[in-house]
């Protein structure tokens, strides 16, 4: 199923028809929120520049978010105190308010029906009331407004909840159309290489930038940076119900496990089932349809769907110039969960920067900061890479592909080697090598999305072998599909519809 977004809203249709030019000021590749934002910022300055989008606009995390847009991300301020200090706090609570108004701000002047609506956002907890007393005494003291309360509209009790008045929610892509018929967008142009200064797409045209912006969500680029050896991928899931209470707030809770919860018209969303892409987990889905069976019993679910994050050390975003050795190439990713503020603030910087400007946050987003955190996470995510080329070596497979019944996949034994393998409803069997185009990590199969993961930097894709999300940009080598045991056809598609370009 689609997201609450997708359904019912059209493809942009304002895409270019023309050859790719020669040449660009700027080329921005990534036509989700943060690229398209990019681009206007730059335009609105005068700035020659281009977009360049493998699939369709908004067709990955755009779509798919929660669209929350908010200066409250979790239990961010206390940390935030700790780690950079009250200055670095207080700037960035402020740059989040702001990325809230510059929102409310193009919706107006570029007249745009989202349904932008004002309200609070709150955290809750049914265990941890210390936490967020001491997340409410640094969010106070970084200028937001943060009131405590006992008693929400949720439909189970809590020990405490967190409230930032005068947050945000929207549509998306409804807002995402509004402001990419500005610029000039390229939808289905796949850059697959970058070069100095001229970017190669999969239909061997070539563009010639001056500044280069990567907004693909995940880096594709090995070096410089090492991003892969500082990021990782994070999926959620969701739902949304019809016939269930409507919220008049959006609520995050701060438990393990908690749900996430806000309304869009007369549907209300459950978010959930979070884990680290590749990884195995529960059955997402499952509980949030009995949360909302348990919660709301009459309710009907109307939509389900999953997205991808890009978790950073510290959590917050990836936002400036790529490396040194690149001042010309730019990055922006890192939004850890809250990609709707991340996106307006990652914009702002990278335009401002390339306009010769600065941004208040820019020093507190710049790729190039190595803390503490970030050297925990090189740690982490290195080990989790060692682990991952291991299985490869290691992993011996205890099924054939034979054994495999319709819907079903995984790693298996097929013709005396080792392949991935996913037989369809209809009982065709497509194969595969397991191992990702990116560093080369063994693949698993995540039913919920019928998708080939990766363990290690979060790659995906689709049971044939297209590549879904970067790191990779390149297929999957695919061995013959068998219709039924035997006779060899074209692939076909899978019979269920992948909710993450």
């Amino acid at each position: 199923m689609e997201s609450i977004w997708k359904s019912g809203v059209p493809p942009f249709p304002y895409t270019q028809n023309t050859p790719l030019p020669r040449r660009a000021e700027v080329a921005v590749v990534g036509g989700g929120m943060s690229g398209i934002l990019t681009a206007l910022f730059l335009k609105e300055r005068g700035i020659d520049c281009i977009v360049l989008e493998a699939g369709e606009v908004g067709g990955g995390q755009s779509g798919n978010t929660t669209a929350k847009i908010t200066c409250q991300h979790g239990l961010r301020y206390a940390a935030l105190e700790k780690k950079k200090g009250a200055s670095a706090a207080r700037v960035w609570a402020e740059c989040c308010l702001g990325a809230i108004d510059a929102y409310e701000a193009l919706a107006e002047k570029y007249r745009i029906a989202c349904d932008f609506e004002r309200l609070p956002a709150m955290l809750y907890t049914r265990r941890q009331e210390e936490k967020l007393e001491e997340e409410a005494a640094a969010a106070r003291r970084c200028g937001i407004r943060a009131e405590l309360r006992r008693r929400t509209e949720l439909p189970f009790d809590i020990l405490l909840a967190l409230s930032y008045p005068a947050q945000a929610q929207f549509h998306p892509l409804r807002f995402l159309w509004g402001i990419a018929k500005q610029v000039k967008v390229w939808a289905g142009c796949r850059v697959c290489e970058v070069k100095g200064h001229t970017l190669t797409t999969e239909d061997g045209e070539e563009v010639e930038a001056q500044k280069i912006v990567w907004a693909s969500h995940y880096p594709p680029e090995n070096f410089p940076g090492l991003y892969f050896s500082r990021l990782h991928q994070s999926r959620s899931y969701a739902i949304a119900l019809s016939g269930a209470q409507t919220l008049g707030a959006m609520y995050y809770g701060i438990d393990e496990g908690a749900l996430s919860l806000r309304s869009y018209r007369d549907s209300l969303i459950l978010v959930g089932g979070a884990h680290r892409t590749g990884i195995d987990h529960a059955p997402p889905f499952a509980a949030l349809r009995d949360a909302a069976k348990k919660y709301y019993p009459g309710a009907r679910v109307t939509a389900e769907w999953s997205a991808q994050d890009v978790m950073s050390g510290d959590g917050l975003p990836l936002a400036g110039t790529f490396s040194s050795l690149t001042p010309d190439r730019y990055l922006a990713t890192g939004y850890s969960k809250w990609g709707m503020t991340g996106a307006m603030l990652a914009a702002q910087i990278i335009a401002s920067d390339i306009c010769g400007e600065r941004h208040p946050a820019a020093p507190i987003c710049s790729p190039a900061r190595f803390g503490l955190s970030e050297l925990r996470a090189t740690a982490q995510e290195s080990a989790h890479a060692v682990r991952g080329l291991g299985r490869r070596l290691l992993h011996i497979p205890a099924e054939t592909a034979e054994e495999l019944s319709p819907g079903m996949a995984g790693v298996v034994f097929y013709k005396g080697e080792k392949r991935g393998a996913y037989r369809d409803e209809a009982g065709n069997l497509h194969t595969l090598r397991p191992y990702c185009t990116h560093l080369g990590c063994e693949l698993n199969w995540n039913p919920d999305t019928l998708t080939w993961d990766c363990p290690c930097h979060g790659s995906r894709f689709s049971p044939d072998g297209v590549p879904l999300d970067t790191p990779a940009t390149s297929h999957l080598s695919t061995c013959c599909l068998h219709t039924g045991r035997n006779a060899a056809q074209a692939p076909n598609e899978p019979s269920r519809k992948d909710e993450q370009p």
